[in-house]
């Protein structure tokens, strides 16, 4: 959903072609926009989903003309239907200190 060409496929980070540059863009990754706040330090946090910017770009529009991700989706995407069930997912998985898969 989110390596669609033209969004996260290597053109700007974060970079999710692969596992290992997702990963290597994601955990205790500076971020490059931030909310007004300035809440965030980093893209994904491990142990903590609420201090976690992708949790917010997933859940919700930072700063009101960011927009909420996926901004596109493909038309065979399941997004829209399974949407809840992928954010508990990632969420589980920035809890459980957000491993490296290889």
């Amino acid at each position: 959903t989110c390596a669609n060409s033209g969004c996260h496929d290597g053109t700007f980070e974060p970079d999710f072609r692969t596992i290992e540059s997702t990963y290597n863009t994601l955990v205790n990754h500076p971020i490059i926009k931030n909310d007004p706040a300035e809440t965030y330090d980093y893209r994904v946090v491990p142990g903590d989903a609420n201090n976690s910017l992708l949790i917010a770009r997933l859940t919700f529009d930072i700063d009101g003309n960011s927009g909420l991700m996926p901004l596109a989706t493909e038309p065979d995407s399941d997004w829209l239907t399974k949407k809840e069930s992928y954010i508990e997912n990632i969420k589980s998985w920035i809890m459980a200190g957000a491993p490296n898969a290889q």
